[in-house]
């Protein structure tokens, strides 16, 4: 038997070294197609780092760049909308602290401007002035919190927007096409007693 398995390894062996050594003038051509389909792909090739200083430089840009454009409405989204959040609790901030910083001063301190200052403060914001400013101070450290978080997750964001423009570069020719392919499909087991299950196929062609 150990013969018998020889024989066939030896005979497999001595089939393959003489196929790759015979070249065919079909052989010569092919690869000659080969080195030139190579030498394309590698012109071709999108740079992870143009694509990550493009969106560094303009978000979004480096997605284009690859061809995601459907990612740029996306960046452009979150981003204006965490912007407009810095804007808008600045805004608040800087009032809660003018009114917070008046109301400190007793009030016959109060200039006629800081006095219509704080009551334009409490027609636009509702609040009670009556309690003191503590409560002023916590509602402006709040807004400062919810300020700081916002800069913190825009600043994320556009890190994240750079990344994901280097990593779609890497796979830019990364091949999707329909030779790769996997297929979930459900399979009766006849092992012992017959089980419902599923099976998943990888077919890889050429």
């Amino acid at each position: 038997m150990h013969k018998f398995f020889l024989f066939i390894f030896f005979s497999f062996f001595l089939t393959l070294s003489k196929s790759q050594s015979i070249i065919t003038p079909s052989d010569t051509i092919k690869s000659a197609k080969n080195k030139k389909v190579q030498s394309f792909k590698s012109d071709t090739t999108h740079s992870p780092k143009i694509a990550g200083l493009l969106s560094a430089c303009i978000p979004g840009l480096g997605q284009a760049y690859n061809q995601k454009y459907w990612k740029i409405p996306i960046i452009y989204g979150i981003g204006t909308y965490l912007i407009s959040n810095i804007v808008l609790n600045t805004q608040k901030y800087n009032d809660f602290n003018a009114s917070y910083q008046i109301l400190l001063k007793s009030d016959s301190l109060r200039s006629l401007m800081e006095k219509e200052t704080l009551s334009n403060f409490v027609t636009q914001y509702g609040v009670d002035t009556q309690q003191g400013a503590n409560n002023l101070r916590i509602l402006r450290d709040e807004f400062q919190r919810l300020r700081d978080l916002t800069i913190i997750f825009t600043v994320v964001t556009y890190v994240l927007n750079i990344v994901d423009a280097s990593v779609d570069a890497h796979f830019y020719n990364f091949d999707v096409s329909e030779n790769l392919s996997m297929k979930i499909k459900p399979t009766l087991f006849a092992y012992g007693s017959p089980n419902l299950g599923l099976s998943i196929d990888f077919n890889l062609k050429k």
